[in-house]
């Protein structure tokens, strides 16, 4: 199944939540083989977006990187190089990706889970109505 690297990001989002929850062992299942599937994409994600962050991040006099405030979530980058640290994150995020998966979930899968709609959205590729 293809699908874009932004996806299978929203997949690693949502994984923390459905791991906890009790689900009939089938859907589990399923959703257990789609999480596997999308660990290796998530980790090449990563290393990528490093290397982007690495290439166009403003770096201090020992080469560290500079956050742009005390939380780290987000890093300064080189003045004028703003719009090709955007085009590299953007064709990143939208690099289309085999996910070599064959799990088909159904609505009633879920059964009386209480899900939210920002959840429910990475798993619509695997869901058959």
């Amino acid at each position: 199944m293809k699908l874009r690297m932004f996806e299978i990001l929203g997949i690693g989002q949502i994984a923390p939540t459905l791991k906890s929850k009790k689900l009939p062992i089938k859907t589990a299942h399923s959703l257990t083989k789609i999480m596997m599937a999308a660990n290796p994409e998530l980790e090449f994600y990563q290393t990528e977006f490093q290397k982007i962050i690495n290439q166009y991040g403003m770096k201090n006099d020992k080469g560290e990187l500079i956050f742009a405030d005390e939380s780290k979530n987000s890093v300064k980058i080189q003045p004028g190089k703003e719009a090709e640290c955007q085009k590299a994150t953007n064709e990143l995020l939208n690099l289309e990706v085999e996910l070599n998966v064959n799990a088909k979930l159904k609505l009633e899968d879920f059964g009386n889970l209480e899900i939210s709609v920002d959840d429910l959205m990475p798993l619509m590729p695997f869901i058959e109505e």
